[in-house]
Parts: structure tokens; C-alpha cells; sequence
């Protein structure tokens, strides 16, 4: 699902939105992990597979690490958390790269995987190893509530294009916020204004820009001119999904976004 298809903006987000603010209390965390697991399901439901393996995974080392810290064991545990997420992030995110690489340098013929990229596989798994390894820098405790570090881990406004959060950062939003419609308001404008410069800026570019490329000369590199087109839209979607946190959140993620681009990558 894409942010700015149709089947998100008019069906997916108005049925999420809905559900968010009708639930109370707790459950709106329930609410908001269950829509993205369901966004980035969509299509493809086996890319779940790998973001709950990880998200599991890191829990339970967490609470391990946790358990034993200032020993030996709790630096095995760090060890074997950032091993398993790597070796997630290769086999899904790079093997079938890998083997091409391998069969156009020795032509061996190996057999690949088949796998695309999951969707902001990428993103979910740095947050996943910046908490274990913030856990085991003794800079918070361990979470134990599952709910809560799940929706931390899969939030859908910021997966799909960053930026890389922090636990620390949203920790006390997880456990208890408030909406306000100072920020609905000001999130449903930033959506218009983002929907409004996709129609009738970036698609009418984006069309334009293959109309060139079917004239530009051969060998002529148009790479960083298709990355620069849809950049400042990959900016701006986290910030326009923003009215789910309260205003703390909010700032904190504008600030840290904008400070920081490679957040987003």
C-alpha cells in the first residue's frame, strides 16, 4: 500500500483514523499496531513474517539483556540480538543482490530466493537494535509490555520512509497520550497540502521527466534526478501523520527530522 494511492487515503486512513480516536485509553495502541501490521500486509502478507520474527526477537532479548545486566551474559545477548536482526535484514533485504552480484562476477548459477525488499525492512530493524543496544547501555529498563514495543516498532507513519526513532522518544507517548485537535487539524492540512503537491506538481514532473528520458542520449545517468523529484514528499509524510502523538512527540519528531536528514534513509 502506498501513501498516496487511493485505497490508503480513502478507505485505509478514514477507517483507521476512526477506529483510533473511538477506542479509549490503552487500545488505541492496540489499534495502531493491528493498522500497520494490516498496511504493510497488504499485498503481500508474507512481509509480515520477517518484521514480527524481529520485533519478537528483540523483545526477548531486551528483557534478557535486562535481566542481566553488568555481566558477561547480557554483552552475549547484545551479540546474538544484532546478529539475528543483520542476518534478517541480508536474507530478506540482500541475498537475491548478493547471488546477482556473485553470478555476473564468477557466472555460478546459483538459485535465488525470489524475495523483493519488505517494505521498510530497513527502518524496523535499526529501531529494533537501537533499543536493545540503548537496553544494554543501561539508558532505560527494558519494555515488558509487548503491545507497547510492538507499536513502537511497526508504526506505519514512519516505517516506509523514516525517520529512525529512538525508543526514548515516544516511550511515555505509548504509555499514555492525549489527541488534540489543535493537531488533527494541523495534520489533516499538511495531508492536503502534501496530496495537492504530488497532483499537480510531482506527478505532472514525473511525467514530463519520462518524456526526457525517452529522448535523453544513451549511457546518460538519470539517477539522481529521479531521486531528487520525490525526496521533500519522503520528508513530509511521517510530520502529516503526526495528530496520532501528542504535541511532545510531534515537535520532537519534526526537530529530529529536519536537524538529521539520513534519518530518513
Amino acid at each position: 500500500m502506498e501513501f498516496g494511492s487511493v485505497i490508503f487515503l480513502l478507505r485505509f486512513l478514514p477507517i483507521f483514523f476512526i477506529a483510533y480516536f473511538l477506542v479509549p485509553g490503552r487500545g488505541k495502541n492496540m489499534v495502531l499496531l493491528l493498522g500497520s501490521l494490516c498496511f504493510y500486509a497488504w499485498g503481500k502478507p508474507l512481509y509480515l513474517l520477517p518484521m514480527v520474527i524481529c520485533t519478537i526477537s528483540d523483545y526477548v532479548h531486551g528483557l534478557l539483556i535486562d535481566r542481566h545486566r553488568g555481566n558477561s551474559t547480557a554483552k552475549i545477548l547484545l551479540s546474538s540480538a544484532l546478529f539475528f536482526d543483520l542476518t534478517l535484514l541480508f536474507f530478506f533485504g540482500y541475498a537475491d543482490f548478493f547471488i546477482d552480484t556473485i553470478d555476473l562476477l564468477w557466472n555460478l548459477k546459483w538459485m535465488k530466493f525470489g524475495f523483493s525488499m519488505p517494505v521498510g525492512i530497513t527502518i524496523y530493524t535499526l529501531h529494533s537494535m537501537s533499543y536493545v543496544i540503548d537496553v544494554y547501555q543501561g539508558k532505560y529498563r527494558a519494555e515488558k509490555n509487548l503491545l507497547n514495543y510492538g507499536t513502537y516498532v511497526t508504526m506505519f507513519p514512519v516505517i516506509p520512509a523514516g525517520p529512525i526513532l529512538r525508543y526514548s522518544d515516544v516511550r511515555e507517548d505509548l504509555r499514555s497520550r492525549k489527541p488534540d485537535l489543535g493537531q488533527i487539524s494541523y495534520g489533516a492540512k499538511r495531508i492536503c497540502v502534501g496530496l495537492a503537491k504530488k497532483i499537480l506538481i510531482a506527478d505532472v514532473m514525473g511525467r514530463l521527466w519520462e518524456s526526457v528520458l525517452e529522448m535523453r542520449p544513451m549511457g546518460t545517468s538519470t539517477a539522481p534526478f529521479t531521486c531528487i523529484i520525490p525526496f521533500p514528499d519522503m520528508r513530509t509524510l511521517p510530520l502529516d501523520l503526526a495528530p496520532v502523538w501528542d504535541s511532545g512527540s510531534r515537535k520532537t519528531l519534526i526537530i529530529r527530522t529536519w536537524q538529521d536528514p539520513s534519518r530518513i534513509l
